[in-house]
Formats: C-alpha cells, sequence, structure tokens
C-alpha cells in the first residue's frame, strides 16, 4: 500500500500552488467578485459540454 505521506511530500508543491491562487484565496475569503465567479461558472459549463462529448465517444468506442 502506498503511503500517504509520500503521496502528499511528492504532491504538496502542486497542491500549495493551487491553494495560493488568487481565485482560491477570494473565493476563501469572501472577496472573489461576481464577475469573476460568472466567468468562472461559464468557461466550466463550456468545458464540461465538451468533456461529456470525449466520455460519449470513449463510451462508444470501448467494449464494457
Amino acid at each position: 500500500m502506498v503511503d500517504i505521506k509520500i503521496l502528499r511530500n511528492t504532491s504538496d508543491k502542486i497542491w500549495q500552488s493551487c491553494y495560493q491562487h488568487p481565485f482560491v484565496q477570494e473565493i476563501g475569503k469572501g472577496t472573489l467578485s461576481r464577475e469573476k465567479f460568472e466567468f468562472f461558472l461559464i468557461q466550466d459549463y463550456k468545458f464540461l459540454l465538451e468533456y461529456i462529448k470525449i466520455l460519449s465517444l470513449v463510451y462508444c468506442i470501448v467494449d464494457i
């Protein structure tokens, strides 16, 4: 079994980078502007629309 400490240590730099991102910090403090949040939601929606297309294609190709 993989030691959780090893996983945490190897991913800590990435985790810290994500945590320190201004978007995450602002949303945590409650200071994120509505404009930024709306932009995020629209981009996330567009991403998910394309992602579901890929998942559907993979599902059709792969024999489960």
